[in-house]
């Protein structure tokens, strides 16, 4: 039935501003096999950065512009005239909203084939049961859960009481051409007024509780002790911003510390970092973590489960207790004072996310698993992806 002619799939996400979930979808729908698939792309709120990157790019992007909360009904049947316009063969969503609003109306639709995926690990909705259950009642009407991490998986599964047989693991990617630049270091670090003998600590993210500031500002009062011409550059925004800055200014850093506003062109950004630091608390798979870990950046994150699945400590970076703003200094200080070692974690880190994480990967499993749920072969389980997956999986004693 589909051997002679494209499969029709349509993207749903929320909006589609810079971010690690929307990198991802523009990593796909660049990668995926255009003589196999028919692309088609919808946000529900505002089409964003990223979507006009990919409309520009000759992708069709749909922006509905509409509020979509839970209550937001009439988003719902916005969409599902979309879907009976479009007639999908599968309907891939991304992020809460999208995965509810995308799924009841694709489910009315009569859609084919539902995916939805998640992309972290949301502690949020503990204190939101009704969140919990409306993923769990619309978990029966979608035929995979894609976990961008075998922590998400596993936390996902437990916190909403799903089978874990409905999920399959593919990890997160990125668009590694756009980080292929020829741009020179120094010239960059010139033009963001770094002395070359300067060294620099770096972190992007959105500055939330997630992401663990404070615990790198803390760090840095004790790093300047050991090596007095350090920067910390902080790329990214957020309802903390003001507490990080106070912070900053209590611990008498305010000449240390560099707060830049969300960047675009954050493989010039990574350029300029001697080493990333990802102070999270949780995440989901952080895609910036694969982008510094390419860039062959020295990588200092906390042990957390998401980050060992990207990272093996001592090899492609340094994995530190979570929260531990000593150890996290005392990392930062070993590496800054063994260049050898920094080039050694550079090299392996590259290599690790160029085998693991490439874009090809995921598209190859994301190809496998449509291919599969086209034809209703429903052995495809998260067992057959481990036996792919297994060369990448961290070494465990």
């Amino acid at each position: 039935m589909y051997s002679d002619k494209k499969i029709k799939i349509l993207f749903i996400y929320q909006d589609l501003d810079s971010g690690g979930a929307e990198e991802v979808l523009s990593s796909t729908v660049r990668n995926i096999n255009k003589h196999k698939y028919d692309v088609n792309i919808c946000c529900l709120g505002s089409k964003g950065i990223i979507g006009e990157e990919l409309e520009y790019s000759g992708y069709a992007v749909r922006a509905l512009n509409r509020h979509y909360g839970i209550t937001s009904i009439f988003t719902t049947f916005i969409l599902y005239k979309l879907i009976r316009q479009i007639k999908p063969d599968i309907v891939h969503t991304s992020l809460f909203y999208a995965n509810y609003h995308g799924r009841i109306a694709a489910n009315f639709a009569g859609v084919r084939v539902i995916v939805s995926e998640e992309q972290n690990i949301y502690k949020w909705k503990n204190k939101n049961p009704i969140f919990i259950l409306i993923d769990k009642i619309l978990s029966y009407v979608t035929d995979r859960i894609i976990a961008c991490s075998c922590s998400v998986k596993d936390f996902t599964a437990k916190q909403e009481g799903i089978d874990p047989n409905k999920f399959i693991v593919i990890h997160n990617v990125f668009d590694m051409a756009k980080f292929n630049i020829d741009s020179d270091e120094k010239d960059i670090r010139r033009e963001m007024g770094f002395d070359k003998e300067v060294k620099v600590i770096g972190t992007i993210g959105r500055l939330c509780e997630q992401k663990g500031h404070k615990y790198l500002i803390a760090a840095m009062a004790n790093i300047i002790k050991a090596i007095p011409d350090v920067k910390l550059v902080i790329v990214g925004e957020g309802p903390l911003e003001q507490d990080l800055k106070a912070l900053t200014q209590k611990l008498s850093l305010l000449d240390k510390v560099i707060f830049m506003k969300k960047r675009r062109d954050i493989s010039a950004i990574l350029k300029t970092f001697d080493i990333f630091v990802l102070p999270s608390l949780w995440e989901g798979l952080s895609v910036v973590l694969l982008e510094a870990m390419y860039m062959s950046k020295t990588v200092i994150a906390t042990d957390i489960p998401s980050n060992k699945e990207a990272m093996i400590n001592n090899e492609t970076g340094v994995l530190v207790q979570e929260k531990n703003s000593v150890l996290l200094a005392d990392a930062v200080i070993a590496a800054l004072n063994n260049k050898a070692l920094m080039e050694r974690y550079g090299e392996n880190a590259k290599k690790r996310v160029s085998e693991c994480f490439s874009s090809q990967k995921r598209i190859a499993e994301l190809e496998d698993l449509y291919s599969a749920l086209i034809r209703k072969d429903l052995l495809l389980t998260q067992e057959y992806y481990y036996e792919k997956k297994i060369h990448c999986q961290r070494k465990r004693g």
